[in-house]
């Protein structure tokens, strides 16, 4: 098991910390409904996030389309690797708060 979740302020948050597989899921949907979600905005930080499987792919897939509000937060290249793998990056794509790029001044 490598997530947190905590509620706090009106929204579930999602620390993805580690790799996480179809092993955890259960107990991480578990977990989510105890803190309320889907009922709450749900925030995802997945700085830390290892590899994650489909199934865990399949959970926060559902967990966007029932959350009131559902963002991910500062996603790790393995994160987005995985979203990738099993090509579903584009339904996450309004979710992901990436930082900007970096700009050249000189150009």
């Amino acid at each position: 098991m490598s997530f947190v979740v905590e509620q706090a302020n009106g929204q579930v948050h999602l620390k993805l910390d580690g790799p996480n597989a179809i092993e955890c899921v259960a107990e991480l949907r578990d977990v989510l409904v105890k803190c309320g979600a889907p009922c709450l905005p749900v925030v995802i930080d997945a700085d830390k996030s290892g590899a994650i499987d489909l199934a865990v792919v399949q959970l926060l897939a559902s967990l966007r389309s029932s959350s009131p509000e559902f963002r991910i937060e500062r996603a790790s290249d393995e994160f987005l690797e995985s979203l990738d793998r099993c090509a579903v990056r584009r339904i996450f794509h309004a979710a992901l708060k990436q930082e900007p790029p970096a700009t050249n001044p000189s150009s």
